[in-house]
């Protein structure tokens, strides 16, 4: 039982990093808006589902005011993924 819960955080925390270098790679790509391409998709289509729940909270929230000039569904869910990251390195 010990190994699965060691597998299992190993994968989760590899998952969040990545997910957290692709959220700052996009970040970066936000502000040169002229380029666009093949990665520039992948990573948009890679992140875009992280970042829509968090969205649609925020709507049902009636916080959509502070969807403008900054995406706060960023800095949310990029905080979320240190925190499960900090968790699941907790275990290993």
């Amino acid at each position: 039982m010990d190994t699965f819960i060691y597998l299992l955080s190993s994968i989760i925390y590899l998952l969040c990093g990545i997910a957290m270098l692709l959220l700052a790679v996009r970040a970066i790509l936000s502000w040169f808006p002229d380029i666009r391409g093949g990665i520039v998709n992948v990573i948009y289509s890679f992140t875009e589902p992280l970042l829509v729940p968090v969205r649609k909270l925020l709507y049902k929230a009636g916080l959509q005011s502070l969807m403008t000039p900054l995406d706060f569904s960023f800095i949310i869910t990029y905080l979320l993924l240190v925190v499960i990251r900090l968790i699941c390195g907790s275990f290993l």
